[in-house]
């Protein structure tokens, strides 16, 4: 297989991946009304994801802040790592965010 074939395949690969995350996202909004917003950033392009038209979603940093309780921020290992055998949630690698810090 040559450098371009495995390039072209690693892009649809890619896509796919990227297209499954948001069917499962607009799954997830349907089933519980949760108000989404995603935004994945690769080779230089943004690729966003809202379940809502509102010009006040996503909300800002300072709005998240003033939020109670705090937003729970997770990293990808908390994900990897975050349930267990019985599928319940666990709490690993999970940051409760306070005041003005970084919300992702």
């Amino acid at each position: 297989m040559s450098t371009m074939d495995k390039r072209k395949l690693r892009m649809q690969i890619l896509r796919n991946r990227r297209n499954t995350v948001f069917k499962k996202l607009d799954e997830y909004h349907k089933l519980s009304q949760a108000e989404i917003y995603t935004l994945i950033f690769i080779n230089g392009r943004f690729y966003e994801y809202t379940t809502t038209t509102s010009a006040h979603w996503p909300p800002n940093k300072d709005i998240i802040a003033q939020q109670y309780p705090l937003p729970v921020r997770l990293k990808p290992r908390a994900i990897n790592e975050g349930f267990s055998n019985n599928g319940k949630r666990q709490d690993v690698d999970v940051e409760k965010n306070a005041g003005n810090e970084g919300v992702s």
